[in-house]
């Protein structure tokens, strides 16, 4: 199974973003896969996304719920995905199916406390 595969089938994943003064912040996080690329979807105009716009290099490692480590890390591009980009319907059927009902849950929570949200795709570089 490629890296690409191994990342998309995990239930939780580890990103690691970059701050200005070199460190790295780790955040567990959901994501899936679809034609090559992964996507995540979170709180617009967060810190991780602000990190994310100053250095899009990253990096991700299979993780626990909890954000222990468990597999590999591997090197990748973040990209802020624009509103009306068509595949943040994929992404967002990509995410859907992998995630069900939990996720269903937390998006109606999210809407129902007006929460911005955007959109990431992921592209592996090893």
């Amino acid at each position: 199974m490629d890296i690409y595969q191994q990342l998309a089938d995990e239930a939780t994943v580890s990103l690691a973003t970059q701050k200005r003064d070199g460190s790295q912040i780790l955040t567990p996080l959901w994501l899936a896969g679809h034609d090559g690329k992964l996507y995540m979807r979170t709180i617009k105009g967060s810190a991780k996304v602000l990190r994310i716009t100053n250095f899009p290099k990253v990096s991700l490692a299979a993780c626990t719920w909890e954000g222990d480590i468990t597999g590999q890390r591997h090197d990748a591009v973040a990209r802020l995905m624009s509103a009306d980009e068509s595949l943040i319907s994929a992404a967002e059927v990509a995410l859907q199916a992998k995630y069900g009902a939990e996720r269903t849950k937390m998006t109606l929570m999210m809407a129902q406390q007006g929460t911005a949200l955007c959109y990431l795709e992921l592209s592996l570089m090893d």
